[in-house]
């Protein structure tokens, strides 16, 4: 939802201290990996075909892998669906 304040909120929690990871860096970094050129076009298509191949929870799978061992404040950035929603939420 563009305009809505979330950038300003992800600035404003990251001064509290968190640890800010963006879905979507982990997406591109995806993209990169298979040599394909990051465009707003190529990353629309990939994330479609990801979710339809894998299931819509798939980029918050790779996030919790990216994450690791991770200890500390984290912020989350960049869900898109209920499903990745959920995800998270049994990670807990």
């Amino acid at each position: 939802m563009p305009g809505s304040g979330k950038s300003i909120a992800a600035e404003a929690i990251e001064k509290m201290g968190f640890k800010k990871i963006e879905m979507g860096d982990i997406v591109r970094d995806k993209l990169k990996r298979k040599n394909i050129e990051v465009t707003n076009q190529s990353l629309r298509e990939f994330a479609l075909q990801i979710r339809k191949q894998y299931g819509k929870d798939i980029v918050a799978k790779w996030t919790t892998k990216y994450i690791g061992s991770r200890r500390g404040n984290l912020l989350i950035v960049g869900i898109r669906n209920s499903e990745e929603l959920d995800y998270f939420s049994c990670k807990n």
